[in-house]
């Protein structure tokens, strides 16, 4: 059974500055990353304990094809979105949101 995942509002926010740097790089990039980012949340939603944790019940995963992490917990009736961020940000900018 998939448990539902939830996009917090920093998250959603996090994901708007994405797309729109994109769009201001590459024509068909942002397309492109919100087509990747769908796959990795479907993935959690299947199976939120594949990847690993990377602090206290923070796990992470990369979106594929970019440097961008979304970091998430899992709870037992849902899956909470804290942050997707460029991998090289320091923890301390998702850390807070945990």
């Amino acid at each position: 059974m998939n448990r539902p995942v939830i996009v917090r509002p920093e998250a959603k926010q996090d994901v708007q500055e994405i797309r729109d740097y994109l769009k201001q790089q590459r024509e068909g990039a942002a397309a492109k990353f919100d087509s990747r980012l769908v796959a990795v949340l479907t993935s959690i939603a299947a199976m939120p304990f594949l990847h690993g944790k990377v602090w206290r019940k923070v796990r992470a995963v990369r979106v594929g094809g970019f440097r961008y992490v979304v970091y998430y917990v899992v709870f037992r009736d849902r899956i909470d979105v804290i942050a997707v961020m460029h991998g090289a940000r320091r923890a301390a900018a998702w850390m807070s949101r945990a």
